[in-house]
């Protein structure tokens, strides 16, 4: 890591320590960077941080300021500050990042590793944010104008307003699984994450709509948080 990114680290530390208490917290960080080594802007950047198998979930998103659970700096340097999640030593805490104002390419990665207790601090390293986008297959065409989401971020439900025509829509998590299928009433259909079957944790989804007629799909992304 270049001198000042540590500059950098030891002042979030130090917040960080006045915030949450010196001592009482675990604090994982490391450094993010495009493919070509380019650094993200902090207000295009959102990212959150889990335990693996656990249920609670840190968020960092734009203008969440500095006295957070999560933090981004102007040099690529990230912190997660681990005061508020369950956790004990060896879980595996991943965190997962995405470009928010990128609207063509998707640029998302994740990083995880195991959690050591005996560390006041663990640098989890590099982390390059990748230019792809695995669950839209590349000879899918865009629909014509006129999918969109309401509100956007929402915490109980959102509404897909979709193209005249005959669609399909599905939710993806950003590594491609399918959380949701929503029914679809008139040229609207609403995801309510908390109605699932299944867990649905705060984060970045993808709203894909099909057209059943011709195979041409549109995507929106979506932020959800409880």
């Amino acid at each position: 890591m270049k001198l000042k990114n540590y500059t950098i680290l030891a002042m979030m530390l130090l917040v960080a320590s006045a915030i949450f208490g010196q001592g009482t917290s675990h604090v994982i960080y490391g450094t993010l960077e495009y493919q070509d080594t380019s650094i993200p802007d902090p207000s295009c950047i959102y990212f959150r941080a889990y335990v693996e198998g656990g249920s609670d979930t840190l968020i960092y998103q734009p203008g969440m300021g500095s006295a957070t659970t999560c933090t981004l700096t102007v040099d690529g340097t990230w912190m997660v500050q681990l005061s508020s999640i369950s956790y004990i030593n060896g879980d595996v805490l991943r965190v997962e990042f995405d470009d928010i104002c990128d609207s063509c390419d998707e640029y998302y990665t994740d990083v995880a590793g195991a959690i050591n207790t005996g560390l006041p601090a663990q640098d989890f390293g590099l982390v390059q944010l990748e230019v792809c986008f695995g669950m839209v297959e590349e000879s899918i065409k865009p629909i014509a104008k006129g999918l969109s989401v309401y509100p956007n971020p929402f915490n109980g439900k959102v509404a897909i307003q979709l193209p005249d025509g005959d669609f399909d829509v599905e939710i993806f998590d950003i590594i491609g699984n399918v959380v949701g299928s929503p029914r679809i009433q008139g040229s609207t259909a609403i995801w309510a994450p908390e109605d699932s079957d299944r867990h649905v944790a705060s984060g970045v989804y993808f709203i894909r709509a099909t057209d059943a007629r011709t195979g041409e799909a549109g995507i929106e992304k979506v932020i959800y948080q409880k």
